[in-house]
């Protein structure tokens, strides 16, 4: 009677820590995913900063990029970075629906991850505006978190 009360104990103390085991195992799955979240927001913070050290660094030394576009910014509202394009290498009295076509194969493939928007002619620039987007979500309303203070 005693080996069989000491067995149901044993029994119960085993069944406690499967449960233990179990829990932990569910808790390593989980911190595991949270741990390749965490990389990989690292790595891209870290090309963010990159990006941004030597954009600084070539306006301080006199320099800055020579920008592509035409005009770039952020819109708010559709949670959007666009960037505005002039391509002179198409016929103004092109039909629209051949303008699209030819900024399908050439123009667009070229702006990859950016989505078409919109084209307009210019009489000033003497091309198509090219206007493209790609989706970016930035809480402007909220001020950054900063080392600084």
């Amino acid at each position: 009677m005693e080996n069989q009360r000491e067995w149901m104990q044993l029994r119960e103390q085993l069944q406690e820590k499967d449960k233990k085991i179990e829990t932990l195992i569910i808790e390593n799955h989980w911190l595991k995913k949270d741990l390749a979240a965490l990389k990989s927001e690292l790595e891209s913070e870290k090309k963010r900063l990159r990006e941004a050290v030597g954009a600084w660094r070539r306006k301080a030394q006199g320099g800055g990029g020579q920008r592509k576009c035409l005009r770039e910014g952020y819109h708010a509202y559709h949670r959007s970075h666009y960037k505005v394009y002039v391509v002179t290498d198409i016929p103004k009295d092109l039909d629209i629906e051949e303008v699209c076509v030819v900024l399908n194969e050439t123009f667009l493939p070229s702006v990859a991850p950016y989505r078409f928007v919109r084209c307009d002619y210019s009489t000033k620039y003497k091309g198509w505006l090219v206007e493209v987007s790609k989706g970016k979500y930035i809480d402007i309303y909220e001020p950054p978190t900063s080392a600084m203070g």
